[in-house]
């Protein structure tokens, strides 16, 4: 009986590794790419890529990730990128959800959460029971979002040509994101490029460093191009971007059915009527971790 199981166990794991290199079958040509402002502040994202920064302590090196934010520019497909250099895939927009307008999201396996907006209201958290428990709560007050959090709140809103993100007074912000030049946005000091030329999205920095957006130890996005068939993400560190150098991160393919992920993680993404199902890891879907939004 042992026997029997590692024998599926074993062909289990080689049906996943099989199909870690190819390009699934049926994979769809990209959108055109259209950059615009925007900001994140339901936590409804499947995260691609996110920057780390390697810190060494005497003996060992441990590894600091980059945090959310809430201003984005949306780059097309349903991907956006953030003030902190996170990429990833917007619930909302896959979706098709108004958040202007009244909804409940829920999600199931994974981390069990409760979005509601009600009115001029949203709160996000587990307990939905007890209004008391809500881990997030979002007031709106003249399309301006105040976001109340255990740790503190911070108010975003629309400025004349994108958003701000201001700690406490939207007239003092401190981050913004707006557009730049032509096929050009800035979110905080990093500007987010698209060369129709060459299909590809580059970051600098707004502050005119050469490499400003670099460390020795940072490892961050260089650049995504948008190929027949796949949206190809690059990163480099310090030691890298010095060279010139870049290793491919994410593989992002989009089907009929969702899209297919190939990165630090597999992630195979579904969509339904008004449900978004994520399974990860790379062994087969009835093997991996599982995580579903639905729209109610």
């Amino acid at each position: 009986m042992i026997k029997v199981l590692y024998l599926l166990l074993l062909a289990a794991v080689m049906s996943g590794c099989a199909s870690l290199g190819g390009v699934p079958d049926g994979a769809l040509a990209p959108d055109p790419v259209v950059l615009s402002a925007d900001y994140d502040i339901l936590d409804l994202r499947i995260e691609v890529f996110r920057p780390f920064t390697d810190e060494a302590t005497i003996g060992s090196v441990s590894e600091s990730e980059a945090s959310d934010h809430p201003l984005t520019v949306n780059i097309g497909n349903g991907l956006a990128i953030d003030a902190n250099g996170v990429l990833f895939l917007r619930v909302d927009e896959l979706l098709g959800l108004d958040r202007y307008e009244d909804f409940t999201v829920r999600t199931t396996h994974g981390r069990r959460r409760t979005i509601r907006r009600t009115g001029e209201d949203v709160r996000i958290g587990t307990w939905t029971w007890n209004p008391f428990l809500w881990r997030t709560s979002i007031e709106y007050e003249n399309e301006t979002a105040r976001v109340n959090r255990s740790i503190g709140h911070f108010y975003v809103g629309p400025t004349e040509d994108g958003f701000a993100w201001a700690p406490r007074d939207l007239e003092q912000a401190e981050v913004m994101v707006r557009p730049y030049e032509e096929n050009s946005f800035q979110v905080g000091n990093t500007v987010v490029t698209y060369n129709p030329d060459t299909s590809q999205i580059t970051f600098s920095d707004a502050r005119g460093a050469v490499s400003g957006l670099l460390t020795r130890e940072r490892t961050i996005i260089d650049r995504i191009e948008f190929e027949d068939n796949q949206i190809t993400v690059y990163s480099n560190s310090g030691p890298l971007g010095a060279m010139g150098l870049s290793r491919r991160a994410a593989r992002i393919y989009i089907t009929e059915n969702g899209y297919e992920i190939f990165g630090e993680n597999r992630m195979s993404i579904t969509l339904a009527d008004n449900e978004v199902t994520i399974v990860s890891g790379w062994l087969p879907g009835w093997l991996g971790g599982r995580e579903r939004f639905r729209l109610q």
